[in-house]
């Protein structure tokens, strides 16, 4: 859902020290479940001070942003509805189902 796609954008963060990329959003509602993520600093270590910020993960310009992903998928999700060959993967989990979604593109390779 975009609610959680906007929690997400909105969490990212990098770390100056280490310059991982983290997540400050935690979700958790119903059958998602996508953890707060930390850099190599760790979360005992890891202050605001040391956290970069993009400028354009504001909520107003994620929300724009989805708007325009939704406008400009659209076509090309109705073309392969169309023709019966949409696949469609749901990382209720986050990053920890990347492993169910490379399964799934392993069996149709």
């Amino acid at each position: 859902p975009d609610s959680i796609c906007l929690a997400k954008i909105v969490g990212r963060r990098e770390c100056r020290r280490c310059g991982d990329g983290f997540n400050l959003a935690h979700v958790e509602d119903g059958v998602w479940y996508q953890r707060r993520t930390w850099c190599s600093c760790g979360e005992s270590r890891a202050t605001e001070e040391d956290w970069i910020r993009r400028e354009d993960d504001t909520m107003e310009i994620a929300q724009r942003r989805i708007k325009d992903f939704h406008k400009e998928t659209a076509p090309v999700v109705s073309y392969f509805e169309r023709r019966g060959v949409l696949k469609r993967f749901v990382p209720y989990r986050g990053m920890e189902d990347m492993d169910v979604l490379e399964a799934l593109i392993s069996e149709l390779l």
